[in-house]
């Protein structure tokens, strides 16, 4: 049990207090410095972030059946040009059932993926790449994030970027679009 919560430890704390009170009634009371914590708020958190948006489309163009290993390229354009340009992906895949919760799904995709995307200026070398795929109501749906750590010119710089696939998606492989909604910032 915590101090504040015991009753008998509370009785015993404000017994010695108010001992040492009656104590030190006579002696000058000495100031005790009190440095106040900084309250870090959302907007301060953010202060020095760049939002972006924008899209991806890709293709597939090696699969080794084997090891699980697929090997994408994607064009990214995006509303900061520092993370528009081309990636190369490469991810293993780990298929794994599903509870049918009355949507049809049945089996689920993850995958774990290393990353390099060029853009003008620089390279973003992908630290963090996950996401899942699974079907709802027969429809593909597939999220994701991927964290890059800048080099060259966006050293000292971090990318993150949220995506998620269009509705009308079949196949991870027919190079439909993906929306992407993310943030460039300072590495920490």
């Amino acid at each position: 049990m915590s101090t504040c919560t015991d009753p008998r430890r509370l009785l015993v704390a404000l017994a010695v207090t108010f001992l040492l009170a009656g104590c030190a009634a006579s002696a000058s009371p000495t100031p005790v410095p009190v440095t106040p914590t900084p309250i870090v708020t959302p907007a301060a958190a953010t202060a020095n972030r760049t939002n972006v948006s924008g899209s991806m489309e890709g293709e597939l163009y090696k699969e080794d059946e084997a090891t699980s290993r697929l090997y994408f390229e994607w064009t990214h354009t995006t509303s900061d040009p520092r993370v528009s340009g081309t990636e190369k992906i490469d991810c293993t895949e780990r298929f794994f059932d599903l509870p049918d919760l009355g949507y049809g799904a049945g089996v689920g995709l993850f995958w774990e993926c290393s990353m390099v995307l060029t853009a003008p200026g620089g390279t973003w070398k992908g630290v963090t790449g996950y996401g899942s795929e699974y079907r709802v109501n027969d429809q593909l749906r597939i999220t994701g994030t991927r964290i890059y750590e800048g080099q060259g010119a966006f050293a000292g710089l971090r990318y993150v970027s949220l995506f998620t696939s269009s509705p009308d998606m079949d196949a991870v492989t027919d190079g439909a679009e993906y929306a992407i909604a993310g943030w460039i910032e300072p590495a920490k």
